[in-house]
C-alpha cells in the first residue's frame, strides 16, 4: 500500500490506548504504522500483561533486537485470521488521528494530514466531517473550530469503544 502520509506510532503509545490483536499488529507492520521493533515490543508487553498470545505473537515476543529480520515471516502468520481488514485498519485510523491530535504542533497543517489519512484509508465515512473540503450535514457548523470539535468527538467516542481493550486483547 502506498500512503500519502508516513509516520510510525510507538509501541508504548499504542499500548496506552489499546491492546491490539495479532491481526491488528500485522496490519500495523504491513502498513508501516509500526516498526518491526515496536511489533516485538507490543508482543512482549502483551506477554508481560498475561494476555493469551497466538504462536506467532509468542515468536515475536521472544525475538532479540538483532533478530528483527524474522518479523516479516511472523507478521505474515499473524495476518491470517477471521478479523475483517476493515476492523484492523479502523484501529490504525484511530491511532493515527489520536497521534496527530497529540502531536499536531509537529505538523505544518494537521488538517492536510487528516485529508491524506482520509485518502490513505479509502475515504471512511466516519471521518468525512474532519475533511475541510467535504460538505457537512445541513445545519452543521463549518470552519476549523467545528472540525476540531468533530475530531475531538470522533477520538472520544472511538477511545470509548476501545476502552475495554486497554488491559487485555480481545
Amino acid at each position: 500500500m502506498s500512503r500519502l502520509i508516513s509516520f510510525q506510532i510507538p509501541a508504548d503509545y499504542v499500548m496506552a490506548r489499546v491492546v491490539p490483536t495479532g491481526p491488528e499488529i500485522a496490519c500495523g507492520v504491513t502498513q508501516r504504522w509500526l516498526s518491526p521493533g515496536d511489533a516485538v515490543a507490543i508482543a512482549v508487553e502483551k506477554l508481560e500483561r498475561g494476555s493469551l498470545l497466538t504462536p506467532p505473537e509468542e515468536g515475536l515476543s521472544l525475538l532479540l533486537a538483532d533478530d528483527l529480520d524474522e518479523v516479516p515471516a511472523l507478521v505474515s502468520e499473524l495476518e491470517v485470521g477471521d478479523e475483517p481488514m476493515e476492523l484492523r485498519e479502523r484501529l490504525w485510523l484511530f491511532l493515527a488521528l489520536e497521534w496527530l491530535a497529540d502531536h499536531r504542533g509537529d505538523f505544518d497543517d494537521p488538517y492536510e494530514i487528516i485529508e491524506m489519512l482520509y485518502a490513505d484509508f479509502g475515504h471512511p465515512a466516519e471521518i468525512a466531517g474532519l475533511v475541510r473540503w467535504m460538505p457537512v450535514a445541513d445545519g452543521e457548523p463549518t470552519g476549523l473550530a467545528a472540525i476540531d470539535e468533530r475530531w475531538k468527538g470522533y477520538l472520544d467516542s472511538t477511545r470509548e469503544e476501545y476502552a475495554g481493550r486497554r488491559e487485555d486483547a480481545c
